[in-house]
């Protein structure tokens, strides 16, 4: 995995310097955010890789949103709900998804095993990489949980990262 993250950060530095730019931060257009044949992706690759600004992170897009000056690329969030065939989450799950999600990010720890939420069919698992703060982690990934919740999401997977090697990861299943 530290392979494919010195790739990447390489990758970026070279579209920087060949843009003839210190930042990447043009906005992507809404034509390229993903049609609904993407959100139901089965294949595993319903996401897009795209080192810019994005306000349709949530809707599996990645988004860059800090990271060190004149290198922003370094941190960014990829969001991908529906990574593979389930049965979308129904609306008395929803409610208990969302309370399992708060009950989690309050406690503040990772859940090395996938848990049951209770009363759902769902499990949630978040774990972390040279990631210090788990809580930080549910606050970086909540805004793509509650909208993939909110989109009946038969699950979804947010990976944050900051530099070149913490990241931590949030899903449900």
């Amino acid at each position: 995995m530290r392979f494919t993250t010195i790739v990447r950060a390489v990758i970026a530095v070279s579209l920087t310097l060949a843009a003839g730019t210190g930042v990447l931060a043009a906005p992507v257009s809404s034509a390229s955010a993903p049609s609904s044949a993407a959100v139901e992706n089965t294949e595993g690759d319903g996401y897009a890789f795209a080192l810019s600004i994005n306000d349709a992170a949530n809707e599996g897009n990645v988004t860059v949103d800090g990271g060190l000056p004149g290198l922003p690329w370094l941190s960014h969030i990829r969001c991908i709900p529906n990574f593979y065939r389930g049965k979308k989450v129904s609306p008395v799950e929803r409610e208990r998804l969302l309370g399992c999600y708060k009950k989690f990010q309050e406690k503040g720890e990772w859940i090395s095993k996938m848990t049951k939420c209770p009363d759902t069919r769902r499990y949630f698992q978040s774990w972390g990489h040279h990631w210090d703060s788990p809580p930080d982690c549910y606050n970086a990934c909540k805004s793509c949980f509650e909208n993939s919740v909110f989109d009946q999401a038969a699950n979804f997977r947010c990976f944050k990262y900051e530099g070149i090697t913490a990241r931590c990861h949030v899903t449900y299943e």
